[in-house]
């Protein structure tokens, strides 16, 4: 009897250690979670960082294009894609900040100024840290949801309505606390954009997604309401992507 009770003691605490991590990590502040979140999508490295440059590979409505882009701190931005098959022009989008123009397709493509209510998504998109670093600053509302599961992965969800209006919920890994899921919600558009991430690789410290699952479920059509992104390379700080690469020009 004394030994089963021994036994049963020993089991009982190694038990609870075994539980203690998890359930210390399940009392985590928001400045707790974004803390290892800073850390585990590169820490410094970001902060060393002034222009990231990412090649792709975009399928989408149908089409396969290979994409260029660029942000350059602190909120600039330029995009340029091409058909694989490459029988047009490249389009382009620049973004100085403030301003941008975009040309399409074609074999004579204009540049067209970008309307003023579509800037604000420009301005999200060239957010050199993303929302979540330095929220405060940028005047958004940010609060801890707790835990759910992303199919079989468990992950923080963060909610972070922007100051634009935006409302995004952003899905933590619990082991890697890496995004693995966003959702967004403008109130331009009022629909939902899905953005699964994955294939996460260490690029000059920096951990970058190379696959990127957009899904608009609220799209008429479901494979137009779909794009998958794969990352061929990434550069950081290219040589190119000086001020004037980002120049607001749209006469030209």
């Amino acid at each position: 009897m004394r030994r089963t009770s021994l036994w049963s003691a020993l089991l009982t605490a190694i038990g609870l250690l075994a539980l203690s991590p998890a359930s210390d990590a399940r009392d985590l502040s928001l400045e707790d979670v974004l803390s290892r979140y800073e850390k585990a999508r590169g820490g410094k490295a970001w902060e060393q960082t002034q222009v990231l440059k990412i090649r792709s590979e975009v399928s989408a409505f149908g089409v396969t294009v290979l994409s260029t882009e660029y942000k350059r701190r602190p909120s600039q931005y330029r995009i340029s894609a091409h058909p694989k098959a490459r029988k047009h022009p490249a389009s382009l989008i620049v973004f100085d900040g403030r301003r941008g123009y975009w040309t399409g397709f074609g074999k004579e493509p204009s540049r067209q100024v970008i309307p003023e209510n579509e800037l604000q998504g420009f301005l999200e998109s060239a957010d050199f840290d993303g929302p979540l670093t330095n929220w405060k600053a940028k005047a958004h509302r940010v609060a801890l949801l707790g835990r759910e599961f992303v199919g079989r992965r468990e992950a923080w969800l963060v909610e972070a309505m922007l100051k634009s209006g935006t409302l995004l919920h952003v899905y933590l890994d619990v082991e890697t606390y890496l995004p693995i899921k966003k959702v967004s919600k403008s109130p331009n558009f009022n629909s939902e954009v899905i953005t699964l991430l994955r294939d996460y690789r260490k690029v000059d410290g920096l951990m970058i997604a190379h696959r990127r699952e957009i899904h608009r479920p609220d799209a008429l059509d479901g494979d137009k309401g779909s794009e998958n992104h794969d990352v061929l390379e990434v550069e950081v700080n290219p040589t190119e992507a000086t001020e004037a690469f980002f120049r607001f020009e749209p006469g030209k």
